[in-house]
Formats: C-alpha cells, sequence, structure tokens
C-alpha cells in the first residue's frame, strides 16, 4: 500500500470513503442545476429525461464495472469475477437498448429489454455472490478466451432479445392503455427478488479485508431491488413514485462505482479486492522468500539463475547480482556425492528436474564453493513448474539447507561407533578368553573333585579299615593311650570320608542335576521328610506345613534342599524343647518365597552371611556331627535355579530359613 492510499489531505482512506457516499446527492444536485437552467420542455418530457439518465447511471457506470471486472478477471481468473462482469455488462446494455427504445416512445420494448436483461444480471450477480462464499475457491479459467467469449455472449444475447421484442417475438411486458401485463409482472418480482438476495448475503458476509467493497456494493444492489419495485408498482413515465423507484436505480448504480473506487482508492492502484489479495500474497511470499532459513534459487528452463533469496546467498557466499544468469556450475565449481565421487552437471538436481519433469528431494551434495576455503553440504529439492497446458518446465526452483555440521557431527559419531564397535570385540575377545579360563578351571575343579571323592576315596577306606580292625584286635591290651590314639585315627577317618562323600555331592549340583519339571512342592517336601523320619522319631519333632505351589524344577534337587534345611533345624535344637518346625510358602512378583522356620538354638548375627560357605562350621566338631557342606549344597542348588537363599535368626530363639524359586521357567 502506498503513502498515498494510506494519507491525503490528513484523512484516511476509510474516513475519505464515507465522505464518497454524499457524491450521489451532489451528482444529482449538479444534474438538476444543469436542467433548471433549460427551461424547454423537450427536456424536461420523460421520453427524453429518463433514456438521458438511464445511459448516464445505468449504462455507463455498469459497463465501466464491467471493464474493470474483466481486468480484474485476466489477473485472477475466477469465476466470480467473470460472472460479475457479465452481470454488470448484462444491465449496461439493457439500459442502453431500454433508452433508445423509449426515445421512440415504445414503452413495451424499454420495460421488456430493460426488465430481462436485469433479471439476467441479477442471476449473474447471484451466482458472483454464491461462488465468492464457497469455501473452496473455484479452479481459475483460462484468461482472454473464457473472457471474451463471456462479454460476446452477453452482447449477442442482449442484441437478439432486442431484435424479437421489437419483432413481437417475445411475450408482452406492458399494454398501452392496459398497463403490465402478468408475465411481465412475474419477471420484474423475480428481478426484485434475486438483487435483494444478492444485496443481503454480500452485506451479511463482508469479510474485514473487503468491507468497503462489500457494504457498497451490496447497498447497491439492494437500491436497484428497490427502485425496480418502485417502478413495478407505478410504470406511468413522469409519476412521483415512478420516478422515486428510478432514482433508486440511479443511487444503486453510484454506490457500485463507489464500491470499485473505494477498493480502488484502499490499494493505491487499480485493483479491485481480489487483486488487492493476489497483491497482498505476492508480498507474503516476498517476506518468507526474504526471511527463510532455507537457500532458495530459481532457475529458467536453461539452467541459468533467475533468482535467489538472502539465505542463499550467505550459504553460497555469492551476491544475486553477482552471479544472475549464470549457471549453478559457474556458481559452486566443484561437487561430489557424499561418498566421494564428482558430481557430474547432469546430475545437479535441478537439471535432473528440469529433464523429467519429476521433483527431486533429499539430494545430498558436497559443494565447493570459489568463495570458501572449505566444501560444504547441502541438502537439496527441486520442483519444477508448468504453465497451464504445457508439458515442459519453463522453470525450476531448489530450496537447499546446509547441513555441514550435522554431517560433521555424523562423521563423529561414525568413528565413535567404529571405536566403540573396536572396544566391544575386543572385550567380548578378552571376555570369551575369561569365560574359556574360567570353563577350563572349571572342568578342572570338577575333574579334581572327582579326583578327591573317587580316587582318594580306596586308599581312605583302607586307612579306615585297618584302623578298625586294629581296634577291634588290639583294644585294651595296649595302653590307655594307644587306644584313645586309635580312636582318633578311626574317627578321623569316618570325617575325611563324610567330607570327601560331601564334596562328591556339592560337585554333582551342576554337572549331574536332572531336567527341570513342573510338579507339586508338597510331594518334595513329603520325600524329605520321609527320609528324615527316623530322626524326627527319634527327636519327637513336630513338623508341620501350608499349601505349598506348584514349581518348575529339578525334583530330586528341591527334595535335598527341604531335607537339608530340616536336617539343620533337627540336629541344632535346644536342650529339653520339643523342636517345631514349619514350612510355608508366598508369592512375591515373579517368584515364590519358600521359608523353613524352626524353634533351634539360632544364629549370632554375625555369622548368617557366612554359614553357607563349604566346610564352615560354627560349633567344635565334638558339638554337632557333620561336615558342614549342607548349607553349601542348598545355596549352590538354589543358585542354579536362579533364586537366592538366606536366614533370619535370633540367638536362642530359633532361625527361618528362605529360598525363593522363579515363577517363570529358568534358562539353565
Amino acid at each position: 500500500m502506498t503513502d498515498k492510499s494510506i494519507h491525503i489531505f490528513g484523512k484516511s482512506p476509510t474516513s475519505i470513503i464515507h465522505y464518497l457516499a454524499g457524491l450521489p446527492i451532489l451528482i444529482f444536485i449538479i444534474i438538476i442545476a444543469i436542467l433548471a437552467l433549460f427551461r424547454s420542455d423537450a427536456i424536461w418530457n420523460p421520453h427524453f429525461l429518463i433514456p438521458a439518465l438511464n445511459i448516464t447511471f445505468l449504462s455507463f457506470i455498469m459497463f465501466f464495472v464491467s471493464v474493470l471486472a474483466a481486468r480484474s478477471y485476466l489477473i485472477e481468473r475466477s469465476v466470480t469475477l467473470l460472472l460479475l462482469g457479465c452481470g454488470t455488462l448484462t444491465l449496461s446494455l439493457g439500459a442502453f437498448l431500454g433508452g433508445f427504445s423509449l426515445l421512440g416512445n415504445d414503452i413495451n420494448s424499454t420495460i421488456s429489454i430493460y426488465n430481462t436483461a436485469a433479471c439476467l444480471s441479477g442471476s449473474f450477480h447471484l451466482a458472483s455472490v454464491i461462488f465468492s462464499l464457497r469455501r473452496h475457491s473455484v479452479k481459475p479459467q483460462s484468461g482472454w478466451p473464457y473472457l471474451l467469449f463471456s462479454y460476446f455472449a452477453v452482447f449477442l444475447a442482449i442484441g437478439i432479445l432486442a431484435l424479437l421484442i421489437k419483432d413481437q417475438l417475445w411475450p408482452v411486458y406492458f399494454i398501452q392503455g392496459s398497463g403490465g401485463t402478468l408475465f411481465g409482472s412475474i419477471v420484474i418480482y423475480i428481478t426484485i427478488t434475486i438483487f435483494a438476495i444478492s444485496s443481503i448475503l454480500l452485506m451479511a458476509n463482508k469479510a474485514k479485508k473487503e468491507a468497503n467493497f462489500k457494504y457498497w456494493y451490496g447497498l447497491g444492489l439492494g437500491l436497484i431491488a428497490v427502485g425496480l419495485f418502485g417502478v413495478s408498482i407505478q410504470m406511468s413515465l413522469g409519476d412521483s413514485l415512478n420516478w422515486v423507484g428510478r432514482i433508486s436505480q440511479y443511487l444503486g448504480t453510484v454506490y457500485i462505482l463507489i464500491a470499485v473506487l473505494s477498493s480502488i482508492w484502499q490499494t493505491g492502484v487499480w485493483m479491485l479486492p481480489w487483486e488487492k489479495a493476489l497483491q497482498e500474497s505476492e508480498e507474503r511470499y516476498k517476506l518468507l522468500f526474504d526471511t527463510m532459513l532455507q537457500g532458495v534459487i530459481f532457475q529458467d528452463s536453461d539452467g541459468y539463475i533467475a533468482s535467489m533469496n538472502p539465505a542463499a546467498e550467505k550459504i553460497i557466499g555469492y551476491k544475486f547480482n553477482q552471479i544472475q544468469c549464470r549457471t549453478l556450475k559457474d556458481l559452486i565449481g566443484k561437487t561430489i556425492h557424499e561418498n566421494g565421487q564428482p558430481f557430474s552437471v547432469e546430475e545437479y538436481p535441478s537439471i535432473v528436474a528440469l529433464k523429467t519433469g519429476q521433483e527431486v528431494r533429499n539430494i545430498v551434495m558436497g559443494v565447493y564453493p570459489v568463495t570458501k576455503n572449505d566444501h560444504i553440504w547441502l541438502n537439496i529439492h527441486a520442483v519444477p513448474e508448468f504453465r497451464r497446458g504445457e508439458k515442459s518446465p519453463y522453470q525450476v526452483y531448489m530450496t537447499f539447507e546446509d547441513i555441514t555440521e550435522r554431517k560433521q557431527i555424523d562423521e563423529k559419531l561414525r568413528h565413535a561407533r567404529d571405536n566403540l564397535e573396536k572396544q566391544v570385540k575386543e572385550r567380548t575377545l578378552e571376555l570369551e578368553k575369561v569365560v574359556y579360563e574360567l570353563k577350563r578351571s572349571n572342568e578342572e575343579l570338577q575333574s579334581f573333585a572327582y579326583i578327591t571323592s573317587h580316587d582318594l576315596q580306596e586308599p581312605l577306606r583302607t586307612i579306615a579299615s585297618y584302623a578298625q580292625l586294629i581296634k577291634r584286635r588290639y583294644e585294651g591290651q595296649l595302653d590307655q593311650d594307644a587306644d584313645e590314639f586309635i580312636d582318633f585315627m578311626v574317627n578321623g577317618a569316618s570325617r575325611m570320608k563324610n567330607m570327601i562323600q560331601g564334596l562328591l555331592n556339592y560337585s554333582r549340583v551342576g554337572t549331574q542335576g536332572h531336567e527341570f519339571k513342573e510338579f507339586k512342592s508338597e510331594d518334595a517336601l513329603n520325600y524329605a521328610i520321609n527320609n528324615l523320619k527316623s530322626a524326627i522319631g527319634e527327636n519327637n519333632a513336630e513338623i508341620t506345613y501350608d499349601k505349598l505351589p506348584k514349581i518348575f524344577a529339578d525334583k530330586n534337587q528341591i527334595t535335598s534342599v527341604f531335607q537339608n534345611l530340616i536336617g539343620n533345624a533337627l540336629k541344632f535344637q535346644k536342650d529339653g524343647l520339643k523342636p517345631k518346625i514349619h514350612i510355608s510358602s508366598k508369592k512375591e512378583d515373579n517368584e515364590y518365597v519358600f521359608s523353613v522356620r524352626d524353634n533351634g538354638i539360632g544364629i549370632e548375627k554375625q555369622y548368617t552371611h557366612h554359614i553357607f560357605e563349604v566346610f564352615k562350621r560354627l560349633h567344635a566338631i565334638d558339638e554337632y556331627e557333620g561336615a558342614g557342606i549342607g548349607l553349601a549344597i542348598v545355596k549352590r542348588i538354589i543358585d542354579r535355579h536362579g533364586g537366592r537363599v538366606w536366614v533370619e535368626s535370633e540367638f536362642g530363639k530359633g532361625s527361618t530359613f528362605c529360598f525363593t524359586i522363579l515363577i517363570a521357567k529358568p534358562i539353565i
């Protein structure tokens, strides 16, 4: 918008437009003043005055508006504008031909031509208003052919209409001496209704940016409708009501002219609101083009640079006036692919888009601009553009962004990933070596355990047998010390045998375990109780248990766990107190927690973490029998099942041994 359009004589465009509202009154005063200077009856005769006013207001003004609508249509290519031009042109021609018919005193021709043209004009206007209120714009039509065809069709239709009416081949609208006919009344009232609806729609749906135009144009159509109504009531020329109706129509055309002129005045150029919208759209596009962060370059069909935005100048390092009408090859010099291979000119995204007519997206190109010391990386999109009806693009535009920093970060990440993969491989090899060494060590330990439990048992059995033989044969025949020494030897051999057997059992937990299966844990408990039946009876122990769940485990080893824990409870009982042992279970998260509670001697807190170690004893050998490996076996079994084992105890008040079994099937 120009400065002139914003302020003129200290007034804003809006306030000046309000002053224009008084223009019709001023025009009528001037016309009346001019006519008052002439006293000729011929001039004041309605047969002369009415045609003169019709041509001045209805014909000339509406024709002028139709020219402006045609010009605007050629820019906007909108069906709305085309219909508006046809409507104003139709009313202009009808008023012109009707006025000349009245000069010949042919009132029927005047009324028939003008009213029929007004009906067609109202129809065009209503269609134009309806199209302008649609949510989705109609597809633009091509310019000159449609415009020439439409306007020529209007001229032809009005001309044929005038000939038909002159030759009395059209229904009669007015009969001299009788007045208007029924057909004429129907046409004029239809016309009044159409103009009234168009007026209401325009004034009720005026947008903010087109408020003045739609308001004045809608008011003009409304005054034409009122004027037609007044003339339809009183058709006698020179009658006061007839004059009021005609003056209302003249005022309507003036307000229509004001609507057009107000739009032209507001924009500062010869432009209707639709052209203004186009100009505003172009201004918004230019603002976006100049401020967007992506670079944009337009090239013509020969590949020469037609324009570029500031972002492109900053990225490439050239000003537009330095490279205008040059090619990208001149601008960016050497180019490479991501793999380092050079780009040929034929591979440039814009050249490919021009040749194929297809959009090219996400092409990464390394560019060595002459203005920069190092290469930059661009991510490029190229889009061809076509003129209507043409198959070859007339230009192409490229959008691109500088991704050099991103590529550098990606390169660092790639190096870091490669180094990480290398380190992972190295650590994996080290772990494989450690695993191999552990496996070998475990095999050696198993071999050692086998040797210990098998190869050493034979000489130990021999020692124990001969020690017992000496004791039976020579007991009492030697001195007291000799008998005591023999007892030590026999007991030591027996303990050694038990320790070796325990070590053998410990080593077999992982190697000779059975397949995991689902079973009732109560069954394993009952097997353990049955195995300890003799010890339970000797100690008069009370064994109770709650309902136990089904589990997925090694049944023999779970039996061994119960047997070891119950056996310990029987062994470490308090003197004079009946042993009571209770077994229970509960579900927690993804595991079952089993507990074996007794009322025995208990364990001091500082020893609770050591009792599951191999051969770890808390009491003297002569106090409680056993090899000290039972709880270690329990721990190893529970470890194999992926569970945990611990003890909760208070010295002198008993202990509760707990272990867990996974509800889900463990991976073994």
